[in-house]
């Protein structure tokens, strides 16, 4: 038993995860090692800072039964064995209201060190803005423990960083970002120049503001209780930062796109305002949105009422006849040269013809109704919101697998 062997596996002797004689032996060495002793007292450290500052948060009622689900699913299949990193992430999670995934680092039956009490607030002892979690870059490749004025920082894995000492992201593969200015009444402020967010502000707490994506025409938002994702990716000038080859990026959207989780979010694009609830979204492309999905659902509602039960039932009827006949019609022009199908020619006219008739009359029904032509936009940007609300709970998933105890 050496120091390296010791170092390697800290985590596991302090969760009391290693097996009864490789137990007794790290206690042996760690009585007689000052080294191995300081290691796991800083490891211990790492912990109980982490767990101070994050002590406050407590998820809203309405979010935390949905992410605790996803939560137990993923511990289900996991197995003991936290690197001191991981322990770390595993606390910030803690801000999504986690509270399965974090397990207590309960001392093992023989103990040797006591892990150190801490006797002030970590507010109070650290910076305003700092990592609890993960890793940043900057320009020069080179880590980062906090931000620093003027400098933009890349989160080159999943870090858990602290805007103030009351507000708190949790930063996705990717992200780049800067601190903002500081804003009234003491809010904290942040640019987030690209990437993904997902991150939690407690009820009550200090206002947050973000500057999401200002490349893409930019969105502050504002909260002081809320759950939320976000994502925002200039595809060009992201293919040429760090963590992205050339040309990776050329299919993703240019766009911001905004969902709560819970809570209240405020954006302010300059000339337009929206206000997002739990469960609502936004997306933003130049600088200008649709609506809040909340909006454009109610707008739906509107514009079925306006148009009337027997109206979209008309339009439905001739809309269905039109796919049908053009579906049949590929179909026999498929088969024109299959001599088991009898008059294909003539089958084939009368199809075209009464595509052409179903067709003029759907026009005619549009044309005299132009509400048709917003409530088919609108329509359509809803299932866009659909999509991004996948994608926030995709994002959070992946956060609870990350947060969770190793494979």
């Amino acid at each position: 038993m050496n120091c390296q062997w010791v170092t390697d596996h800290l985590d596991e002797y302090d969760l009391g995860g290693l097996r009864h004689d490789e137990q007794r032996v790290a206690e042996a060495h760690l009585a007689s090692c000052e080294p191995c002793r300081r290691r796991l007292a800083a490891a211990r450290a790492v912990g109980t800072a982490c767990r101070d500052a994050l002590r406050w948060a407590e998820p809203s009622a309405e979010f935390a039964p949905r992410v605790l689900a996803m939560a137990r699913r993923q511990v289900r299949r996991r197995r003991l064995g936290i690197a001191v990193a991981s322990a770390a992430a595993a606390a910030a999670v803690a801000l999504l209201g986690l509270a399965v995934l974090q397990r207590d680092r309960k001392p093992p039956v023989r103990e040797v060190v006591q892990a150190p009490k801490v006797t002030a607030p970590v507010e109070a002892a650290a910076p305003a803005e700092r990592v609890l979690a993960g890793a940043l870059y900057d320009a020069y490749g080179l880590p980062a423990a906090r931000l620093v004025r003027g400098r933009t920082y890349q989160a080159a894995a999943p870090t858990a960083l602290a805007v103030g000492s009351r507000s708190t992201l949790l930063l996705a593969v990717g992200t780049e970002f800067a601190p903002g200015p500081r804003l009234r009444d003491g809010a904290v402020a942040l640019s987030v120049l690209a990437g993904e967010v997902l991150g939690q502000v407690p009820q009550g707490a200090r206002e947050l503001a973000l500057e999401l994506a200002p490349e893409l025409g930019g969105a502050v938002v504002r909260t002081s209780g809320c759950e939320f994702y976000s994502a925002g990716f200039p595809a060009e000038r992201l293919a040429a930062g760090m963590a992205f080859p050339a040309g990776s990026l050329a299919t993703w959207p240019e766009s911001i796109r905004v969902h709560v989780l819970s809570g209240t979010l405020e954006i302010d694009l300059g000339t337009q305002k929206l206000a997002l609830g739990s469960g609502d979204s936004a997306i933003i492309a130049g600088g200008t949105s649709a609506g809040s999905s909340r909006a454009l659902s109610a707008r739906v509602r509107d514009l079925q009422t306006a148009l009337g039960p027997a109206l979209l039932a008309r339009r439905a009827l001739y809309g269905g006849l039109v796919d049908d006949y053009a579906d049949r019609l590929l179909e026999l022009r498929s088969a024109r040269g299959s001599r088991s199908l009898p008059y294909v020619d003539e089958r084939l006219a009368l199809v075209e013809d009464l595509l052409f008739e179903h067709s003029a009359t759907l026009s005619e029904i549009e044309a005299e109704n132009p509400a048709f032509a917003e409530l088919d936009a609108a329509e359509a940007e809803l299932r866009r919101h659909e999509q991004l609300r996948a994608e926030a709970d995709e994002a959070l998933g992946h956060l609870i697998a990350l947060g969770g105890p190793a494979r």
